[in-house]
């Protein structure tokens, strides 16, 4: 079982915090942001991940944190 992180705001520090977490061997599981292209093309990136509608959405979903 893997710890799941959901990714709040998907711009540069967005990125790097999703790239980070795939290298410490955490499963990148959801994306949010305020520009929903953003949030789905970073989900894009990550096998299994979801662009969620809004932060609750998000929140409500499967994942362990937030970054």
């Amino acid at each position: 079982m893997s710890f799941k992180i959901g990714i709040i705001g998907c711009g540069t520090i967005g990125n790097v915090h999703a790239r980070s977490a795939a290298a410490a061997g955490l499963t990148v599981a959801g994306t949010w942001d305020v520009l929903p292209d953003r949030g789905r093309e970073l989900a894009g990136l990550h096998e299994g991940c979801v662009s969620h509608p809004s932060i609750d959405v998000l929140l409500e979903s499967d994942v362990d944190a937030v970054a």
